[in-house]
C-alpha cells in the first residue's frame, strides 16, 4: 500500500490539486481574519470571536475534500488506472486504503493550513481574548476538528468510490456533503433556542421592567442530549457545531467521528471489493 500511496502522491495532477486547495486555504482564511478585523476597529459595532472563524473551516471543508475524492477516483476510473493497479498485483483493500490516506492527507493539510493562518495573523491582530477558550478547551476543539476532517474524507472517499467518472463523483460528494451541512444547520438552529427570553413589560411605577418569558421551542433534558448527539453524528452537523462554539458535551465529537471512520472505511472498502471495474 505504500507504494500506491507514493505513486498517487506524486502523481502531477494529485499534487496539482492539492496546491490549488493550499493556496485557496490561506487566501480565504486570510480574507475573513482581515476583513472581521477591520470590521471591529472601524465600526466597533460588534466583537469579533476569533474562535469562530478559527474553526470556521469546519463546514467549509466539505468542498475541499469532496472534490479532491471525486478528482482521485474519478481519474482513476476514467483511465483505467484501478486496473492497472490490480493487474500488478496489489488488493483491492490497499487499493482503496491509499486513495483514503491520500484524501485523509490532502484535507488535513488544508485544515492544519487554514489553522496556522489564523493563529499567525488573528491571534497577533485580536488577541488571545477573542478566542473565548481555555487552552484545554481550545486543544481538543482543534484535536475534534481534525478528526472531523478525517471522518468526512472518510465519507467522500465512499461516496467517489462508488462513482464511475469524475462529474458523477463530484457531484454525489459535493451533494451528500451540502445536505450533511444543511441539515446539522436545520438541527442546530434548534438545539440553540435559548431556555428565556428577552423582553419588557410597562407598569404604572416602572415602565421598564424587565422580565424572561419561558421559551416553548427551548429543548431540554434528554431530548436535548439527543438532539446535540444527532448533530456531532455527521461531520457536517460537527462543522457546523463547530463554527457556532455551541458543543456543549465535547465527548460526542471524537465519538460520532471514530463511529463514522470506522462505519464508512468498513462499507467502502467491501463495496469496492465487490465493484465490477469496466
Amino acid at each position: 500500500m505504500r507504494k500506491l500511496f507514493r505513486a498517487a502522491f506524486y502523481r502531477t495532477e494529485n499534487k496539482k490539486m492539492i496546491r490549488i486547495e493550499l493556496v485557496i486555504a490561506v487566501l480565504l482564511s486570510a480574507f475573513i481574519i482581515l476583513n472581521g478585523y477591520f470590521q471591529t476597529n472601524l465600526t466597533n459595532a460588534y466583537i469579533y470571536k476569533l474562535v469562530a472563524r478559527f474553526f470556521g473551516y469546519s463546514p467549509l471543508m466539505g468542498p475541499f475534500i469532496a472534490v479532491f475524492a471525486a478528482y482521485l477516483w474519478g481519474t482513476d476510473y476514467e483511465y483505467g488506472t484501478l486496473r492497472n493497479k490490480l493487474i500488478c498485483g496489489h488488493t483491492r483493500e490497499e487499493v482503496y486504503f491509499s486513495n483514503l490516506l491520500l484524501t485523509i492527507c490532502a484535507g488535513l493539510s488544508t485544515a492544519l493550513i487554514w489553522l496556522i493562518v489564523n493563529g499567525m495573523l488573528g491571534i497577533p491582530l485580536l488577541g488571545t481574548a477573542s478566542l473565548n477558550l481555555s487552552l484545554g478547551e481550545m486543544a481538543f476543539y482543534i484535536f475534534s476538528s481534525l478528526l472531523m476532517v478525517v471522518a468526512l474524507s472518510s465519507v467522500c472517499c465512499l461516496l467517489a468510490s462508488l462513482a464511475e467518472n469524475k462529474n458523477s463523483a463530484t457531484l454525489l460528494c459535493l451533494g451528500a456533503v451540502a445536505a450533511m451541512v444543511i441539515i446539522g444547520m436545520l438541527l442546530y438552529d434548534r438545539f440553540a433556542e435559548p431556555e428565556l427570553l428577552d423582553g419588557w413589560m410597562w407598569s404604572n411605577t416602572d415602565p421598564t421592567v424587565r422580565w424572561h418569558p419561558q421559551n416553548i421551542k427551548f429543548i431540554g433534558g434528554t431530548f436535548r442530549i439527543l438532539l446535540e448527539f444527532l448533530i456531532c453524528l455527521t461531520p457536517g452537523g460537527q462543522g457546523v457545531i463547530l463554527c457556532e462554539e455551541g458543543v456543549e458535551h465535547l465527548i460526542f465529537l471524537p465519538l460520532c467521528s471514530a463511529f463514522v471512520i470506522f462505519s464508512t472505511s468498513l462499507i467502502g472498502s467491501r463495496s469496492f471489493k465487490k465493484k465490477n471495474l469496466k
